[in-house]
């Protein structure tokens, strides 16, 4: 049995979608709104739990052997995905997919690095196998710009760096496919990218071309740029996670190309071209 955790969220649910409609694969939920979603998606088998809770994850855990772990970021991630783990060792699962964040293990020790640092480092000091998939940027972090798009900028604090931007969509089939018993060799950490370092100018540029209409990137002062995430609803924690890994973004400069996605897949991973067509392109004619 495979068992899904954070399976609505931005990555977890192109997880759900790969793996949907199989007999073998369950899902936590948290809520009814979260149950109905999974059971939307076309898992089987729901069941409810709280990753808050040590004590509500026996139904959710019998009868597993193969974990996806992510629980969502936030000041509780950490204790959480403990939790998880806890009752993964308890109930004899043998192999665990998590989604980490690039430079785990690598200096600053930022706020979102730090969850993913401890609970690699248990897994590295487990019995179990287990991939950590790293990924730098998510291409969908541009839905979070759609209304500055519109206006014709996007705003981020990260200087000339270079990312290789990735597609949550790779990282579910990536994540789905291990899971399930491809790439059973892969073990430890390992980055996840895009296929292609870009600039901010650069990534801005094709967001231009792809809407036929200009698009300029602004490089903001780190101080600036978190006010702008605070006054459109961000809580304090997210804009200080944001900053942190952006300004980090800034000081490496640039990001190395992964081949990850092709070793697994056997297809190259997606192009930013490919995300603004699909996802962000319709999100414009939405908004």
């Amino acid at each position: 049995m495979i068992l899904i955790l954070g399976g609505t969220g931005a990555v977890g649910t192109h997880v759900t979608s790969a793996l949907a409609g199989r007999d073998d694969v369950r899902a936590l939920a948290h809520s009814d709104a979260s149950e109905q979603k999974l059971r939307d998606a076309g898992v089987r088998d729901v069941v409810r739990g709280d990753l808050a809770h040590y004590g509500t994850l026996d139904a959710a855990f019998a009868g597993v052997r193969r974990l996806f772990l992510l629980a969502p970021a936030g000041p509780d991630q950490a204790s959480n995905e403990h939790h998880a783990l806890d009752a993964a060792q308890a109930a004899g699962v043998q192999r665990v997919i998590k989604l980490s964040v690039i430079y785990t293990g690598e200096p600053p020790r930022t706020y979102v690095k730090r969850p993913h640092e401890a609970i690699e480092r248990r897994l590295a000091e487990s019995r179990l196998s287990y991939v950590a998939l790293r990924p730098p940027a998510f291409m969908t972090n541009l839905l979070m710009q759609v209304e500055l798009i519109r206006q014709g900028q996007t705003i981020w604090s990260a200087g000339d760096a270079r990312i290789p931007h990735v597609d949550p969509r790779d990282l579910g089939e990536v994540a789905a496919t291990l899971l399930t018993g491809g790439a059973d060799e892969l073990e430890g950490g390992h980055t996840i990218t895009g296929p292609e370092t870009l600039s901010f100018d650069e990534v801005s540029e094709r967001i231009g071309s792809a809407i036929g209409r200009p698009v300029q990137y602004v490089d903001a002062a780190p101080d600036d740029w978190r006010a702008g995430l605070l006054d459109a609803g961000l809580p304090d924690w997210l804009a200080d996670a944001l900053v942190e890994i952006y300004v980090d973004y800034e000081r490496r400069g640039t990001t190395e190309v992964s081949d990850l996605t092709e070793r697994v897949l056997g297809r190259p991973a997606r192009r930013l071209e490919d995300f603004l067509r699909d996802t962000l392109t319709p999100a414009l004619r939405a908004a």
